[in-house]
């Protein structure tokens, strides 16, 4: 039978100009893990009183000193947990809350009713803290609360340093959206599974939310505003996995087919900058069309190039 302590666990967390509650953000995972280790692409050198502030609290802290993209700090956060001798890892946000008990929870289903089911990643429902609503659901069939899913957010994701080193790292090339999408696709490939539970056991916020009324105010439309460069990243990135996987992943390549089409309507009808966001969603959707998968593997992304 399979055991895991929280000796075994580290948490990796990725900050970017982090804001005053991220101390507030870190103690319960503190609390849960044996170590964490924060991976800073801060430019900005005032930010070293932070990163002092948090060594002082035992965490380890990896000063980049510019922005080398979420999947880069990522790779260098495990990379370093998993020669500290960590075989367990929880990814995490900046902004992101986790509630006591995520850590057993996850112990107590890969150790019971996840422990025949070769998972891979996984990870459980969130609570939108720009909106208060429950991320996004999944119907189906359930194991004891957790359903098999083909891709999961970074943060709160937990997994084994042995499927980090079975799948490979996250792919750099994508800085930062959907590096997440393609771990997970590829932990699938090597015939892992991924979960989620079914009910939310952190606070997180994807983009900064913004309700819009729509038809005469009956219908509630929510916007991220992403800015133009990360319209470009969502684009040209979701563009490169749709065609990687579109028929061996045909309901996950569906759903988000149908997701960047409303992606650019929502930009169209609600957003501000609309040019601007609107050019960088077309190139960013013609430089994945056009690109070579090879490539985008191989490569990092052009802004980490010195």
């Amino acid at each position: 039978m399979k055991t895991i302590t929280r000796q075994d666990i580290a948490a990796v967390i990725v900050t970017f100009y982090p804001d005053d509650d991220f101390e507030a953000h870190v103690s319960p995972v503190l609390s849960q893990v044996d170590k964490v280790v924060v991976v800073d692409n801060t430019a900005d050198p005032k930010i070293e009183k932070l990163l002092l502030s948090l060594r002082d609290k035992g965490c380890q802290i990896i000063r980049n000193k510019a922005n080398l993209g979420v999947a880069c700090a990522l790779n260098q956060g495990i990379c370093r947990v998993a020669e500290q001798g960590y075989k367990w890892v929880l990814t995490l946000d900046q902004d992101t809350h986790v509630h006591e008990g995520l850590i057993d929870l996850y112990i107590h289903a890969l150790c019971a009713e996840l422990a025949d089911q070769k998972a891979g990643v996984i990870n459980t429902l969130y609570r939108d803290v720009n909106t208060g609503t429950i991320g996004l659901s999944f119907s189906g069939k359930k194991i004891d609360g957790w359903m098999d899913v083909a891709a999961l957010i970074t943060s709160g994701s937990f997994f084994s340093i042995e499927t980090y080193q079975k799948v490979g790292p996250l792919r750099e090339y994508f800085f930062l959206d959907w590096a997440d999408h393609d771990f997970c696709l590829r932990a699938r490939a090597k015939g892992l599974r991924n979960f989620i539970y079914n009910k939310p056991f952190f606070d997180h916020a994807l983009g900064k939310k913004t309700e819009h009324k729509f038809f005469f105010r009956k219908l509630s439309v929510p916007t991220n505003n992403h800015s133009p460069f990360r319209c470009y990243l969502i684009s040209r990135n979701l563009t490169i996995l749709l065609k990687e996987n579109f028929f061996h992943e045909f309901r996950w390549a569906l759903f988000l087919s149908f997701y960047l089409l409303t992606k650019f309507l929502l930009v169209v009808f609600f957003e501000k900058d609309k040019i601007s966001k609107l050019q960088n969603l077309l190139k960013g959707f013609l430089d994945g069309l056009f690109s070579k998968s090879k490539d985008t593997i191989l490569l990092k992304h052009p802004k980490q190039r010195s």
